[in-house]
């Protein structure tokens, strides 16, 4: 689906504006429920995603000063918070093959660490931010167009490859939420998990499998994967307040599901990090050389283009049941 084709079939108006955050140029998307900041001199990070009738803000904020990171540098020597694009890998590995074979892919890609060019768009009953960049150490053009429709953020993702040959990649949604003892990460009935999950305990309700987060004095810290998704969403539920925080994309593109888990412990037991990232990706591994060992990427064809997207929406809901899953 088209930007053009979201927008005629939907009431996507909001307010878009330059502001500045935490002494940094930002965009401000804004509609009557939720209220958006994006960093493009920051890798587009979404750093702030409030849900305006209770105030609550789902980005997980580094309470220390927020600073630019040059090209290449290494993830956890900056603020590791908010929503970034992972792209073309999340570790860093060389690439595997081809005409850029052995070349380093930074530590979580290439654009959370760059400045991306902006356009705000406000036409006849619609608004929008399009976001985008061009790859520094390969021949790509990384697109985001980020528009809002009552209590759902629609993020529409363009990549455009100019290369001659396939380009491998692999995308991951790095969101890091704001959690809280007790409240639930949510998945699909069915979902399989690798890795050690067991401080959490999954329970299967209906359509929906949830495991409740623990209290920072666990001090845990884990990255899990799933294996492909029975269907295209996840997300979260706090039983007390009653908000939830969901994702929806197409299984067929974004298979699989990134899990990072830190109960205060990353980096190094620190007590500042208690959050949890959900991350929509299309390969179910850390780097881009694993995926390609394991044949699981789908490499974007030459000359070509790949588009996709996710869809982020937060609310009330009186009991899991009752959380929209699609």
């Amino acid at each position: 689906m088209s930007v053009f084709q979201v927008i005629s079939s939907i009431n996507v108006f909001a307010e878009v504006k330059e502001v500045e955050y935490r002494g940094l140029k930002a965009v401000q998307i804004e509609n009557e429920t939720l209220k958006l900041i994006v960093l493009p001199g920051r890798g587009a990070n979404i750093a702030s995603f409030v849900y305006k009738p209770t105030g609550r803000d789902w980005a997980w904020h580094n309470p220390k000063p927020y600073k630019l990171p040059p090209y290449a540098a290494t993830f956890t020597n900056y603020d590791i918070s908010g929503f970034d694009d992972c792209f073309p890998t999340v570790g860093q590995c060389p690439y595997p093959d081809g005409a850029w074979k052995k070349i380093t892919v930074p530590d979580h890609g290439e654009i959370w660490a760059m400045p991306w060019d902006y356009e705000i768009k406000v036409g006849q009953g619609f608004s929008l931010a399009r976001f985008w960049v061009h790859g520094m150490r390969f021949p790509y053009l990384f697109e985001k167009t980020i528009i809002l429709a009552k209590n759902r953020v629609r993020i529409m993702y363009k990549v455009t490859n100019y290369a001659p040959e396939p380009f491998k990649a692999l995308w991951a949604a790095h969101y890091l939420a704001a959690i809280s003892p007790g409240m639930e990460m949510l998945f699909p009935k069915g979902t399989v998990l690798k890795g050690d999950s067991s401080p959490w305990t999954f329970t299967e309700k209906g359509a929906i499998m949830s495991a409740p987060f623990g209290d920072s004095s666990t001090k845990l810290a884990r990255k899990l994967f799933t294996g492909i998704v029975p269907e295209g969403w996840c997300g979260f539920y706090e039983p007390n307040s009653k908000e939830y925080l969901m994702y929806y994309y197409p299984k067929d593109k974004i298979p699989y599901i990134g899990i990072w888990i830190t109960q205060c412990g990353f980096p190094g037991g620190n007590d500042l990090h208690f959050n949890a990232g959900l991350e929509p990706t299309n390969c179910g591994v850390e780097t881009l050389e694993q995926g390609s060992k394991e044949g699981t990427l789908m490499p974007i064809p030459a000359k070509g283009t790949m588009s996709w997207m996710l869809t982020i929406a937060t609310g009330s809901a009186k009991s899991q049941s009752e959380i929209p899953i699609k």
